[in-house]
């Protein structure tokens, strides 16, 4: 199996603090880079703290916000906290969930690993996977768009797409086949639209 989605905001932090400590300038000093910049930089600097700089756009302020946002989850989950010198740091919590996390984004599966195919009938997909497995519910969303399903609700996807047996096997390998229901639909009704 090849690699899943790009890492979530929150893995990022809890990768980065993995490594260091932190105060608001150098994450911004990071997530203001790209991930493999970000990495670099910390692997150079144990304790990065670049100089604090002005706000320019509003690109800027809304990641700042982003991060400030996802810093006092993070705290209120216990996976991090911060230190009598204003940096962050992982707790023993957070490098316990940046592992499960992290073997989970490593496990996903390919979304281009199936091949969608025409069908005559109508296919619907209803899942409602646990928030706890965010990362495998995004992925199956982007396997369904992959294959051209078109999405009703969040968790309710349309498509006139033969079901590849690959989705299924992965579908088995994820432990998600209890939250998901595939229907088909042979008789054309309210549907009609659709086509």
């Amino acid at each position: 199996m090849t690699m899943g989605p790009k890492p979530t905001f929150r893995i990022k932090i809890l990768d980065l603090l993995h490594n260091a400590s932190l105060d608001i300038g150098g994450f911004l000093g990071c997530f203001l880079t790209d991930y493999a910049t970000s990495y670099r930089r910390l692997k150079d600097f144990p304790n990065l703290r670049p100089q604090k700089r002005a706000v320019h756009n509003d690109t800027e302020k809304a990641m700042r916000q982003r991060l400030y946002d996802t810093l006092m989850r993070l705290k209120r989950d216990g996976l991090i906290e911060k230190s009598n010198n204003n940096f962050w740091r992982i707790t023993k919590r957070g490098r316990m969930k940046r592992k499960e996390m992290s073997s989970e984004k490593n496990y996903l599966p390919s979304v281009h690993a199936h091949q969608s195919e025409k069908s005559l009938t109508w296919s619907i997909i209803i899942f409602d996977i646990p928030e706890k497995q965010r990362l495998k519910r995004n992925w199956l969303r982007k396997v369904l768009r992959h294959l051209t399903f078109r999405m009703l609700q969040e968790s309710v996807w349309i498509g006139k797409v033969n079901i590849p047996r690959t989705l299924i096997e992965d579908l088995h390998k994820l432990h998600l086949l209890e939250y998901v229901e595939i229907l088909a639909i042979t008789k054309q009704g309210s549907l009609r639209q659709l086509r």
